[in-house]
């Protein structure tokens, strides 16, 4: 099961001992189409539904209005990954019906896929859990709150100290411009790196930033969120890095529990919870 819309993905399929089959949110993605007209197999999405294509044969699988792990089909990269799972799926021979049941009752809750786009709101705070560590991941996460109307933004950030100095600068970068205030941490992942050095090669980055005008830096990701969660505004969207997802979601449901005003919500409730006041 290959990404059509990633190149380097994509090229594997010529070195694949089994049969491949491409997924990618565009039904015209090139790729796609000639996998399509020599016979392979392809999931892709076109008209607001999954669908299932078999050289010619195209089945509708189900609308992603109905696949809550996409939040409607407005989460790009959650589509991808619904995508691929279906495609997986398929390749192993379950039914169209086991897919589309499963696809219909997966969401992106606490307790199903900690650490995947979860959405809270605390103190009237807009909150975005999720576990992204890489530039790629990064760029997903903040084409998926573009459409967030909150004006303030503050994101809880880091990276394992195994990834490139090149990929922690860009990603400093990423956050420069996407970002009001950042809050950086180093906590289990350094990886042989000395202490200080991940927030170095992201200060780096950062410096080049148009938009951010706060950095923080701490020790510990629980240090980082509890500095964070103190100093967030209602209608501030605020994302947060879960380092050990054990860990995070721990403190975050400890913090739910203890919080007079705290809950899970959706995508749509989520786009309306920025306050004129920020």
């Amino acid at each position: 099961v290959l990404n059509a819309a990633d190149p380097l993905v994509a090229a594997m399929a010529g070195s694949s001992k089994a049969p491949v089959i491409f997924f990618a949110v565009d039904a015209n993605h090139p790729t796609l189409v000639s996998h399509r007209n020599a016979g392979g197999k392809a999931v892709f999405t076109r008209n607001g539904s999954i669908v299932l294509a078999d050289s010619g044969t195209e089945t509708v699988l189900v609308s992603l209005a109905d696949v809550p792990l996409t939040h409607q089909g407005r989460i790009p990269f959650q589509v991808e990954n619904a995508l691929a799972a279906a495609a997986a799926a398929w390749a192993l021979g379950m039914s169209r019906d086991v897919i589309r049941t499963v696809l219909k009752s997966f969401a992106a809750e606490l307790e199903m896929v900690p650490g995947r786009f979860n959405l809270l709101e605390i103190g009237g705070t807009t909150i975005v859990v999720d576990y992204g560590h890489n530039v790629s991941a990064l760029v997903a996460l903040i084409d998926a709150i573009e459409q967030f109307p909150h004006e303030r933004r503050t994101i809880v950030y880091s990276a394992a100290g195994d990834r490139r100095d090149s990929d922690m600068v860009r990603q400093g970068e990423l956050l420069g411009h996407a970002f009001d205030r950042v809050v950086l941490y180093e906590d289990h992942y350094l990886r042989g790196r000395t202490q200080g050095d991940i927030m170095r090669l992201f200060q780096q980055g950062l410096s080049t930033g148009r938009r951010t005008r706060e950095v923080h830096e701490f020790q510990g990701n629980i240090r980082a969120i509890e500095h964070a969660l103190a100093h967030a505004r209602p209608g501030e969207l605020l994302v947060l890095q879960a380092d050990k997802i054990d860990e995070t979601m721990e403190f975050l449901n400890r913090h739910l529990a203890a919080a007079t005003s705290g809950r899970e919500i959706d995508l749509s409730e989520a786009l309306e919870g920025a306050s004129p006041e920020v």
